[in-house]
């Protein structure tokens, strides 16, 4: 059974404590595709692409001379783990739209609006009234001339939500409903 260290987070965030080798050295956020560096050191697999696509050729941590930066390792293991961790730790809000109400599973860890915004198109609901949105998922006009290009606004209690903002900042917990408006 692997041990985790964990790193503390402020009680008031709705991120649990998240064990730190989930979290990559350079974005510091929990990993998506965790791989293995030359270095034997584990990065996620976009912040690492990043760094080397930089002109860097050392390693983050160690500064150790990378030959090969293209010689990543998917680490499936951490992968798994890290999978596992966040199915444990979701969190269930509702998103009302004008004819329906939406479930989603959000990760508590990577709940900012814009990843809402992102989930509720997934469901194929259309969050803005542009051009690609109105052709796929039906606009609410049938003259595209007409139709702006704002995104649909996100609403919570009265408060309208900012894409950069967390969930913890509007006070969002289990199971409160969010209003997709026009």
């Amino acid at each position: 059974h692997m041990s985790h260290m964990t790193t503390t987070m402020p009680s008031s965030s709705l991120r649990p404590d998240i064990p730190i080798d989930f979290l990559c050295p350079i974005s510091s956020d929990i990993m998506e595709r965790p791989v293995q560096n030359e270095a034997g050191q584990t990065y996620d697999y976009e912040s690492i692409v990043r760094w080397y696509g930089m002109g860097h050729s050392s390693d983050p941590l160690t500064r150790k001379e990378i030959k090969d930066t293209t010689h990543l390792v998917p680490n499936k293991n951490l992968r798994k783990a890290i999978k596992d961790w966040r199915q444990r730790h979701a969190l269930q809000i509702f998103v009302k739209t004008e004819h329906k109400t939406i479930t989603l599973w959000v990760d508590v860890c990577d709940t900012t609006i814009s990843t809402i915004r992102r989930k509720i198109k997934d469901k194929g609901i259309a969050v803005g009234w542009n051009f690609e949105d109105s052709d796929v998922n039906g606009g609410n006009s049938s003259n595209p001339k007409k139709r702006s290009k704002h995104l649909r606004s996100l609403w919570y209690a009265s408060k309208y939500l900012e894409d950069n903002r967390t969930l913890g900042y509007y006070g969002i917990e289990p199971e409160s409903t969010l209003w997709l408006g026009g």
